[in-house]
């Protein structure tokens, strides 16, 4: 028998597509967020409530799949088609694939199973359904913990797909709205309090700039520099990302990177370089010293003898220097205008 769910499969209806099906449109109940429900008990006292009587091995059940409940919102996840895909072909040709992880509830008196975790390999299952293979039984494991563990499992699993930047600032921001602290959240997610304070500024940003995120118009960590920028500098955020954007499309790119978008804080010398000019002044800080303790109030300069090696570094540096604030200026003069439709198109 199948170790996953029994199935069996009609093969004359296995090329629908796949691409079109998304877990709203499926035929599944759905929990609402108003609808009553509250837990009841464990999957192993409760088994006789089922209408079909779970089977039990150890603490693994097979049951029907109409039990399982979706809750809308719950998900941190977005639903992705192609993943969802591959997994239904592993229930269909018998590959492992691990038990949802569900919690049981009462719906209108009766018992559901909602899921905690494994969203997708529900897809999954509906998709295989769609397709005319016939589901007796899905496996399921209980979760055992409070609300807050339930986020905890989805941000720290590792059976399911990766969550995005964005999908894990989510979960951080409903933990926190449940009354968790950043360090509480920080510990039992393994994130550090950095890492969820940048992924929480980039929640909180404005819904434009998060959608070009979603879309993969701009990465999470760019997006996340250029909004601790822009709070500096009272600039639009938005704006600096569009220009950005618009920049890269000139370009004959369509995502926008650092290239486009230059930080007002980047300086144009590595920490290597800063090192060695520091290391080096360093050695005639004794003479500067001297030198000013000497200086008379009719002073106007003062002479400071420096090896060879130190002056050919200074001029070096500042012969950079130079040229990055040449490159920079030239770069504003040959800036191409935008069009409003081209800055309506990126918009759109």
């Amino acid at each position: 028998m199948n170790t996953n769910a029994a199935i069996s499969t009609n093969s004359s209806q296995q090329n629908s597509n796949m691409s079109k099906v998304l877990l709203n449109d499926l035929p599944y109940p759905t929990l609402k967020k108003n609808t009553e429900a509250h837990n009841i008990s464990t999957l192993r006292k409760m088994s006789d409530a089922f209408e079909e009587k779970v089977c039990s091995r150890g603490d693994i059940y097979r049951v029907n799949v109409e039990l399982l409940y979706v809750q809308e919102g719950f998900n941190l996840r977005e639903i992705d088609t192609e993943h969802a895909g591959r997994i239904k072909n592993s229930y269909v040709s018998g590959v492992y694939v691990p038990p949802i992880v569900v919690k049981v509830i009462t719906v209108d008196n009766l018992p559901r199973l909602q899921i905690i975790d494994g969203h997708h390999r529900y897809c999954a299952l509906r998709m295989a359904m769609e397709e005319g293979c016939t589901i007796k039984g899905v496996y399921v494991t209980e979760f055992s913990g409070s609300q807050q563990l339930e986020i905890v499992n989805m941000l720290t699993s590792s059976e399911g797909k990766p969550l995005a930047p964005l999908e894990k600032a989510d979960g951080f921001h409903r933990l926190l709205s449940m009354g968790w602290d950043k360090k509480e959240v920080a510990r039992y997610t393994n994130t550090s309090v950095v890492t969820i304070n940048r992924l929480l500024r980039l929640f909180r940003a404005d819904y434009r700039i998060t959608d070009l995120v979603r879309k993969n118009l701009i990465t999470s960590d760019l997006a996340i520099e250029i909004l601790l920028e822009c709070e500096e500098t009272n600039q639009e955020a938005y704006d600096v990302i569009i220009a950005g954007l618009q920049k890269a499309t000139d370009s004959g790119k369509n995502k926008v990177t650092r290239k486009f978008v230059p930080s007002a804080k980047k300086v144009p010398f590595s920490k290597k370089e800063i090192h060695s000019v520091f290391s080096q002044l360093s050695e005639i800080r004794t003479t500067i010293h001297d030198k000013v303790a000497d200086i008379q109030e009719n002073d106007e300069t003062v002479t400071v003898e420096m090896p060879v090696t130190i002056v050919t570094l200074l001029n070096d540096v500042l012969q950079k220097f130079a040229n990055d604030e040449s490159a920079a200026s030239n770069d504003d003069e040959n800036e191409p205008h935008e069009t409003e439709s081209n800055t309506e198109a990126i918009q759109a």
